[in-house]
Protein backbone atom coordinates (compact mmCIF):
# COMPACT_ATOMS: atom_id res chain seq x y z
CA UNK A 1 0.00 0.00 0.00
CA UNK A 2 1.78 3.20 1.11
CA UNK A 3 4.54 1.64 3.17
CA UNK A 4 7.56 2.81 1.15
CA UNK A 5 6.39 6.43 0.95
CA UNK A 6 5.57 6.59 4.65
CA UNK A 7 8.93 5.02 5.50
CA UNK A 8 10.70 7.51 3.24
CA UNK A 9 9.18 10.39 5.17
CA UNK A 10 10.15 8.82 8.47
CA UNK A 11 13.76 8.33 7.34
CA UNK A 12 14.42 11.92 6.28
CA UNK A 13 13.14 15.27 7.34
CA UNK A 14 10.37 16.95 5.41
CA UNK A 15 12.62 19.70 4.02
CA UNK A 16 15.03 17.17 2.48
CA UNK A 17 12.13 15.16 1.08
CA UNK A 18 10.58 18.25 -0.51
CA UNK A 19 13.93 19.30 -1.99
CA UNK A 20 14.39 15.85 -3.49
CA UNK A 21 10.85 15.84 -4.85
CA UNK A 22 11.37 19.28 -6.38
CA UNK A 23 14.59 18.20 -8.09
CA UNK A 24 12.87 15.13 -9.51
CA UNK A 25 10.04 17.33 -10.81
CA UNK A 26 12.52 19.71 -12.48
CA UNK A 27 14.29 16.78 -14.14
CA UNK A 28 11.00 15.31 -15.31
CA UNK A 29 9.84 18.66 -16.69
CA UNK A 30 12.94 18.89 -18.90
CA UNK A 31 12.28 15.43 -20.30
CA UNK A 32 8.61 16.19 -20.89
CA UNK A 33 9.40 19.53 -22.56
CA UNK A 34 11.42 17.77 -25.25
CA UNK A 35 9.01 14.87 -25.80
CA UNK A 36 6.81 14.71 -28.86
CA UNK A 37 3.05 15.11 -28.63
CA UNK A 38 2.71 11.42 -29.48
CA UNK A 39 5.00 10.46 -26.61
CA UNK A 40 3.18 12.76 -24.18
CA UNK A 41 -0.19 11.33 -25.23
CA UNK A 42 1.11 7.78 -24.81
CA UNK A 43 2.38 8.66 -21.33
CA UNK A 44 -0.97 10.17 -20.34
CA UNK A 45 -2.79 7.06 -21.56
CA UNK A 46 -0.40 4.82 -19.61
CA UNK A 47 -0.97 6.91 -16.48
CA UNK A 48 -4.75 6.72 -16.94
CA UNK A 49 -4.60 2.96 -17.43
CA UNK A 50 -2.39 2.50 -14.37
CA UNK A 51 -4.75 4.58 -12.23
CA UNK A 52 -7.74 2.68 -13.53
CA UNK A 53 -6.17 -0.74 -12.94
CA UNK A 54 -5.07 0.29 -9.45
CA UNK A 55 -8.29 2.10 -8.54
CA UNK A 56 -8.93 0.04 -5.38
CA UNK A 57 -5.41 0.63 -4.05
CA UNK A 58 -5.56 4.36 -4.81
CA UNK A 59 -8.91 4.72 -3.06
CA UNK A 60 -7.69 2.66 -0.10
CA UNK A 61 -4.55 4.78 0.25
CA UNK A 62 -6.64 7.94 0.07
CA UNK A 63 -8.99 6.65 2.76
CA UNK A 64 -5.97 5.92 4.98
CA UNK A 65 -4.62 9.43 4.39
CA UNK A 66 -7.98 10.91 5.40
CA UNK A 67 -8.02 8.85 8.61
CA UNK A 68 -4.44 9.83 9.45
CA UNK A 69 -5.12 13.48 8.72
CA UNK A 70 -8.23 13.47 10.87
CA UNK A 71 -6.38 11.72 13.70
CA UNK A 72 -3.58 14.29 13.53
CA UNK A 73 -6.04 17.18 13.56
CA UNK A 74 -8.02 15.76 16.45
CA UNK A 75 -5.13 15.10 18.67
Amino acid sequence: MRGPEITALNDMDLKAYMQQLGQQARTASRVIATASTETKNAALLAIAEALDSNRASVLSAHALEVVLRDAAQNG
